[in-house]
């Protein structure tokens, strides 16, 4: 907790490098296999990240982003995640995790419409 509370910006994002981290932890793994990106989508080298991510789902292995920040470059974090045939979030909707990764809830009141929760705001019926 010490070090996550000392952390400091500043510096270069080499997002390619977690990558291949995550990728090689995930290769001989059981079950599911998911990198989740936390970023603010500002990093030094794209092109390798987006050629990392694209090798790592043909591993089985699929990347979600999620946008933090308040110059968010929201348009790499979505390439990244297409790359990896995840989803993108943006910093508002990382809510919307638990839902991807979670088994559904029991509704407490099973006579009660659910609300509509747009996971992916780029697919072509939610999209606008």
């Amino acid at each position: 907790m010490d070090k996550i509370k000392n952390l400091q910006s500043g510096g270069g994002t080499l997002v390619f490098k977690a990558l291949r981290r995550a990728e090689w932890l995930l290769e001989r793994a059981e079950g599911g296999k998911y990198i989740i990106v936390i970023s603010d989508g500002i990093d030094a080298v794209k092109s390798t990240a987006l050629d990392v991510a694209g090798g790592a789902t043909a591993k089985g292995i699929k990347t979600y982003t999620v946008g933090v920040g308040m110059d968010t470059d929201e348009n790499f974090l979505k390439q990244l995640a297409s790359k990896g045939n995840g989803l993108y979030f943006k910093p508002s909707e990382s809510q919307n995790l638990r839902l991807v990764f979670s088994r559904p809830e029991e509704p407490e009141d099973k006579d009660k419409n659910p609300s509509l929760i747009v996971i992916n705001t780029n697919h072509w019926i939610t999209k606008n």
